[in-house]
């Protein structure tokens, strides 16, 4: 579900072309709606950067958290 705003940073857009809807755990085939985030490109960018293959699931997740949380990249 779009929101009119990044759930991440707060950045409103003037298209809504800025934002996109993100799987949160990356895995594309889990639609379950507390799943869906939406970011704008700059925090999109991000959460891409902390999906590296080289990391671990749990590393991944443990970034993800601290990254919604606001505790990265602030």
């Amino acid at each position: 579900m779009l929101r009119d705003s990044c759930e991440r940073c707060g950045f409103v857009p003037i298209d809504m072309c800025q934002l996109d809807v993100v799987h949160i755990d990356g895995c594309d085939e889990n639609d379950d709606p507390s799943n869906y985030m939406t970011l704008c490109a700059n925090c999109e960018s991000c959460i891409i950067a902390m999906s590296d293959d080289e990391l671990s699931l749990r590393e991944r997740e443990i970034l993800r958290d601290s990254w919604r949380q606001g505790k990265l990249f602030n």
